[in-house]
């Protein structure tokens, strides 16, 4: 039973064709479908209506239901009166013969909209297989706990195995064996608890090389309450490969800067916040929840007569002046002492713009240079006062009553300017005193007299 309300719109018509016309609409509207009353389809004919491409397809289906009594059900289009095409159902349900012919009776529904939907559906399946064979990930579904239902073609990529070679038995045996407990646990939690499966683990490729993947799945409950797993895998094999390197390279340097016993801090430029390593609290005397990763913490410790010179330096640096930071300043230590520290660091990474971002450095701990140095100067200083006050001679010397002769501690005689030479830094400069002078030039001093 057919039954067409009248307030509703109007997808199906019922029809009656025999031998040589075109469909007589019999039940529910035609013209609401097609645009078309009954009369001006039969003026028109029902055929010059349809899409050429499906014209001979529809007669020909037409010609065998006449002839030989065959039913159909077919989907072609029609052009509707306002210009756009339909999407039509046309099927039989009842054919009688007459006389060696029949007459058949229909119904032809409007499926636009069904055809749309089936077109944009047909576009998106094809638009996720498109992105599902371009993306690195494999994706699968899992119906229960053993029970693989679908995994996308990608899974050759990764792991060299077909997805019509994975099972779920075969995949706990390529699964490396210190991995394999705390897969098994997850999944299960994924099916009994419903929770989110998210883990990192080690799996052999077919060749025998390993991998590492990481799976994340969500269990999701279907019809009669069935749980279904929906995951995705990711080849992380070179991420692992780097932060191997990385941890290798990290552990060599905090190894080595731990045996120099230096501190360590990385500056964001950005956030201004600063990481202090531990050697780094522990050299002034802090526990590491005592100094919290702020900037301020190592300006709140700078000696107020070496804070100008060591912001100074670090702009100096952060402006591309300097191809190092280097300042020698002191910090004030947890038990109200000072040390003094070799500071160096170096800018190691910049924004898009060429501004810098991140400064990395070291502390050292130069106290005990400075106080050598210190020691040193003071040293230095009280000699040289010392030698200041020195008498290079002294005590009783012996000089010949005639020669003038002077005779060192060994007994030897000397020229007293000789002896004078070797004992002192004395220089000397000669000339003729007035006694001697007129003693040895009398007529030249009296004729200077006279004159």
């Amino acid at each position: 039973m057919f039954m067409f309300g009248n307030n509703e719109k109007v997808t199906d018509a019922l029809w009656e064709l025999s031998e040589g016309k075109s469909p007589i609409f019999t039940k529910g509207s035609v013209k609401q479908i097609t645009g078309y009353s009954n009369e001006e389809i039969q003026k028109k004919t029902w055929f010059s209506l349809l899409h050429p491409d499906d014209v001979e397809l529809v007669k020909l289906h037409f010609k065998q239901a006449l002839e030989l009594g065959q039913s159909f059900n077919l989907r072609y289009r029609l052009c509707h009166k306002s210009g756009n095409w339909l999407w039509l159902n046309d099927r039989t349900y009842d054919l009688k013969e007459t006389n060696g012919t029949y007459v058949i009776e229909g119904i032809v529904s409007d499926i636009t909209e069904l055809i749309k939907h089936q077109i944009n559906l047909e576009e998106s399946e094809a638009k996720y297989r498109s992105l599902q064979n371009n993306i690195p990930d494999v994706l699968y579904k899992e119906d229960g706990r053993s029970q693989m239902s679908y995994i996308s073609e990608n899974i050759v990529n990764i792991l060299g195995y077909t997805p019509s070679e994975i099972t779920n038995e075969m995949w706990a045996k390529i699964v490396h064996p210190d991995d394999l407990p705390k897969l098994q646990k997850v999944s299960e939690q994924i099916f009994a608890e419903g929770m989110p499966f998210d883990l990192e683990y080690r799996i052999y490729h077919k060749d025998g090389t390993l991998k590492w993947i990481h799976e994340r799945a969500l269990a999701i409950a279907e019809h009669k309450k069935k749980i279904s797993s929906y995951g995705i895998i990711s080849d992380i094999t070179k991420r692992k490969e780097m932060e191997k390197r990385l941890k290798i390279s990290e552990d060599r340097w905090t190894f080595a800067l731990e045996c120099n016993q230096d501190g360590v801090w990385d500056w964001n430029l950005v956030t201004n916040s600063v990481f202090f390593s531990e050697n780094w609290k522990k050299m002034l005397g802090y526990a590491p929840d005592e100094i919290s990763h702020d900037l301020m913490e190592w300006d709140k410790l700078v000696h107020p007569e070496d804070k100008v010179q060591a912001y100074s330096d670090i702009n100096e640096h952060i402006q591309g002046k300097t191809e190092w930071y280097v300042n020698e300043h002191r910090l004030l230590c947890k038990d109200g002492s000072y040390k003094w520290i070799l500071d160096r660091g170096k800018v190691m990474e910049w924004d898009d713009h060429g501004t810098p971002t991140r400064f990395i450095g070291t502390h050292t701990d130069i106290t005990e240079r400075k106080i050598a140095e210190r020691e040193k100067e003071k040293l230095i200083n009280d000699l040289q006062t010392a030698l200041s006050h020195v008498k290079q001679l002294g005590g009783l010397l012996p000089i010949c009553a005639e020669c003038k002769k002077v005779r060192d501690d060994a007994g030897y005689y000397h020229q007293i300017e000789d002896f004078l030479r070797s004992n002192s830094d004395i220089e000397f400069s000669h000339g003729l005193c007035p006694d001697c002078a007129r003693r040895l030039y009398p007529d030249f001093i009296d004729e200077d007299k006279t004159a």
